[in-house]
Order: structure tokens, then C-alpha cells, then sequence
């Protein structure tokens, strides 16, 4: 855990300054904000036998010899990313090479779409990072939630173009089409009519009336029907979601509501990101009883947002020590949501292996 918690560590310490900063430092926290991309894409794309479906896609980039060859997997697999897999393995047949390519990329429109959006992207990025260190591995939907996070500053601003981001991004992961409702977000929406939608899909989702509806779509294609039974048979071994979770959402959707009339004079795009947040929670809701596997997928593009959101409580704290205080309170908040980021496969994150670090270490992946 070194590895990790000495890079959270770093963060910790460019947000402090990111935080207290006065205007003429914008040159140093851009060459932090750099630095931040650069180290995170050391750590994340120099690892090795570390994170989440390792085989699958490590097998599929070794077949990459060829598009053709390529291509024998476009029945469970979108052609966006078994062509990004080509164009590697052509430049270097490395599996770490590919690795260390997507971390460029990724973290790349991670770091600076969070610059488009906020004031304070590194202190959202350290939020973010611990938050999603668990999916590290699922290397198609990481590339499209990059792909529509960096682009998401068009839907708040209604530019057509947006449309074309969800393109790209449904090339490499199709749960990307939920992303479509960004472009309609940029409202307020009262809170009595968030509250009755909140109530409407707990009870539509304990009904188990969404998973059904979406086991029909399996006849669509035989893509979409191998997708289908692949998603409702690892949604069969999931466990349900725990009330702890439930509870957990809609705290923090609450605290965002009390604080609204506030932020949102300071923050223009708050109600944006809130009703984007809003939708993590709905989808959450929905698929409670029937498709969990959904929920974490679905809702990914959405509850990404909650690193801006806890973030955005900066800009009406006043005092330096309230400001401090916060911080170290989102450093913490940082650091338990890692270790529930991992907790459902702990033995894949802990100890961290890299190419250069803790080589000689077995890990048994899976």
C-alpha cells in the first residue's frame, strides 16, 4: 500500500496549494496540475499484474496481431477499442506498452477535462482517484468515461458537438449512450420534484420491473444478447446492494441540496454537475433489486461527478481554517472510499506491483 498512499500523499499536498493559492501562482499550480498527470501515469501505466479482468484484456491484446484476428472478438467487444488494440501492438507488441499508453490518455482527459469544469482540479482528482481505483483494469469503459468527461464542458454549454464525444466514447464501451442525458442537464430542477423521482424509482426498482425490461434487449443482436446474459449471470452472483449504500447516496444528495442556494452563486455549472450526480443516484435506485451489475456500470459516467461536487463546497467556506479542515476532511473521506473501491477484490490492488517495483511478488490474477 506504500506505493499508493505516498502518491496520495503528494496529492494531498498540491491540493493545500491548489486551495491557498493566490493568483499570481497560476503557473505553478498548471505545472503541478502537469506534474499530477505525469506521476499518476507512471504509477497507474508502469504497473503490472495489478487491477481488475487482467486475462481478458491481456489475451486480447495478444491477439491483436492482425485487425482481422482483431475482429474475432467484435461480438463481445466494441471495434473502437479491438482498433486501439491493433494500432499498439503494431507500434510496440508490449502489453505494458499498452498499458502505459492508456494511462496517457486516460488521465489525460480526466486531469484536464476536471481543469475545463473546476477551480480545483487536483483536489477533485484525489477524490477521484481513490473513488475509482477499483475499476482500474476496465480498460474500455475507462476510455469512454474519459472520452465523455473531457467533452462534458460541451453538453453544459448546448454545443452539438457533444454528440459527437458519445459517438467515440460508444465505440469503446455502449453504456456510454446513458451519457446522451448530460445534454439536457444544465436546469434547476426543484427539490420536491427530486424527491419524488428519488421515491418513484426505489419503487420501480423494488418491483425488479428493470432488470426484466432490460433482458429484453438481448434480442437486438447477437452482440447485445451475449452482452445481456454475460451482464444478468455476473449480476446473479453479485450481492444485493446494502441499505448502508442506499443511505450513503442519498446523504450526500441531500447535503448537495441544502448547500445549493449557496454554491451555485459562486459555481455556474453546479446545478449541471448536480443533476448528472442525481442520475447515479436514480440508476442506483432502479436496478437496487435486479441488476447490480448495471448500477456499476451505468452509473460510473454519472457518480464520477461527486469528486466536483465535494470539491465545490470550497467556494463558500471563507476562512483559511475551514478551508484546512476540509481538506483534510476529503483526505479521509479520500482514503475510506479507496479501501471500498477495492474491498471486493483487495488481492488485485494490495501490495501494488509495477514493472520496476515489487517484481518478484506472485500474484495470483483472476
Amino acid at each position: 500500500m506504500e506505493v499508493y498512499f505516498v502518491y496520495i500523499g503528494l496529492l494531498f499536498l498540491f491540493s493545500c496549494f491548489e486551495v491557498f493559492k493566490n493568483k499570481p501562482a497560476n503557473k505553478v499550480h498548471n505545472f503541478l496540475v502537469f506534474l499530477t498527470y505525469l506521476i499518476t501515469v507512471f504509477v497507474i501505466g508502469l504497473r503490472w499484474e495489478t487491477g481488475t479482468d487482467w486475462y481478458p484484456y491481456l489475451d486480447m491484446f495478444e491477439e491483436s496481431y492482425s485487425l482481422k484476428n482483431s475482429f474475432e472478438y467484435s461480438n463481445i467487444v466494441e471495434r473502437g477499442y479491438l482498433i486501439f488494440n491493433w494500432l499498439n501492438y503494431k507500434l510496440i507488441s508490449e502489453y505494458s506498452f499498452f498499458l502505459f499508453t492508456h494511462a496517457l490518455i486516460f488521465y489525460y482527459l480526466i486531469i484536464y477535462g476536471l481543469k475545463k469544469i473546476t477551480t480545483y482540479p487536483i483536489t477533485s482528482f484525489m477524490f477521484f482517484f481513490c473513488s475509482t481505483i477499483g475499476v482500474l483494469g476496465s480498460n474500455r469503459q475507462l476510455l469512454a468515461m474519459a472520452i465523455v468527461f473531457y467533452f462534458l464542458i460541451f453538453a453544459y454549454s448546448k454545443k452539438k458537438t457533444f454528440f459527437i464525444a458519445i459517438f467515440a466514447a460508444i465505440q469503446f464501451h455502449t453504456t456510454a449512450l446513458l451519457t446522451l442525458s448530460f445534454y439536457f442537464l444544465n436546469r434547476r430542477i426543484k427539490v420536491i420534484y427530486i424527491v419524488l423521482l428519488l421515491l418513484a424509482c426505489t419503487v420501480i426498482g423494488l418491483t425488479g420491473l428493470p432488470g426484466k425490461l432490460f433482458s429484453l434487449t438481448g434480442g437486438l443482436s447477437e452482440a447485445s444478447s451475449y452482452r445481456t446474459e454475460a451482464y444478468s449471470a455476473e449480476a446473479a452472483n453479485e450481492a444485493k446492494l446494502s441499505i448502508a449504500g442506499v443511505l450513503r447516496r442519498l446523504l450526500y444528495v441531500t447535503l448537495f441540496l441544502l448547500l445549493r442556494n449557496k454554491i451555485e452563486k459562486k459555481f455556474d455549472k453546479y446545478n449541471f454537475i448536480l443533476n448528472g450526480y442525481l442520475i447515479s443516484s436514480l440508476i442506483y435506485l432502479l436496478f437496487a433489486s435486479s441488476l447490480i451489475i448495471l448500477v456499476n456500470r451505468g452509473s460510473l459516467y454519472f457518480n464520477m461527478l461527486e469528486c466536483i461536487l465535494f470539491t465545490s463546497i470550497l467556494f463558500i467556506l471563507k476562512r483559511k481554517e475551514s478551508k484546512l479542515f476540509f481538506i483534510f476532511f476529503l483526505l479521509i473521506l479520500s482514503i475510506v472510499n479507496f479501501y471500498q473501491s477495492i474491498s471486493a477484490y483487495p488481492d488485485l490492488f494490495d501490495p501494488y506491483k509495477g514493472l520496476w517495483y515489487n517484481i518478484d511478488y506472485y500474484r495470483r490474477m483472476y
